[in-house]
């Protein structure tokens, strides 16, 4: 497994990498503060595809591509046993910083200032949803990626209405009713 930053990278050896894998911790809620993070590039199998995770050491989290499905991620909360590994094996490598969008899409369709649009990853936790609930999908994009802006995280807005949810990695909170009606009509998300 090698951990990248900014500075560049690090190789971890097979020792490091299971202890990682064997205390990494539970599975949770989506860090929802963008923060610097690293890049874990590992393989599964000698032959298989190279799987790209993060690690956001403020948040003590990890989001790993999900095995078999190159289209969704999961975030796990590190143990400390984890964590201690990871830190030091990433020490010397400076993280790479949070890049705001560089592209938004809301229903497929652009959305003006994509810049604006991490605003929706702050709100307050735990939001009611009914099994109506429709949703609408957001995707961003930024270069380099980051663990919200790399295409992997399921993002989406509660449909027009009253609802202000946004649901990120199957996990939902709320935003501010303003925030969200201009977030479905592709609007900046400015303060």
């Amino acid at each position: 497994m090698d951990g990248c930053g900014l500075s560049g990278c690090v190789q971890l050896g097979l020792d490091q990498s299971q202890q990682i894998w064997s205390n990494a911790g539970q599975v949770g809620r989506p860090l929802r503060a963008p923060s610097p993070f690293y890049v874990l590039r590992y393989r599964w199998y000698a032959s298989g595809p190279e799987q790209p995770s993060y690690y956001v050491p403020a948040g003590r989290a990890l989001r790993v591509a999900d095995e078999g499905d190159e289209r969704s991620a999961t975030w796990i909360w590190l143990g400390r046993p984890a964590l201690s590994v990871i830190d030091r094996a990433v020490a010397g490598p400076a993280p790479y910083p949070v890049t705001p969008p560089k592209t938004v899409t809301v229903a497929e369709k652009p959305a003006r200032w994509p810049e604006t649009y991490l605003r929706l990853l702050s709100g307050r936790g735990g939001g009611w949803m009914t099994p109506a609930t429709i949703w609408i999908t957001v995707t961003m994009r930024s270069d380099p990626p980051t663990p919200w802006t790399d295409g992997l995280a399921d993002f989406r807005i509660s449909a027009p209405g009253r609802s202000r949810l946004v649901m990120l990695d199957g996990w939902v909170h709320t935003v501010l009713l303003r925030i969200a009606n201009r977030a479905r009509r592709g609007l900046p998300l400015s303060p």
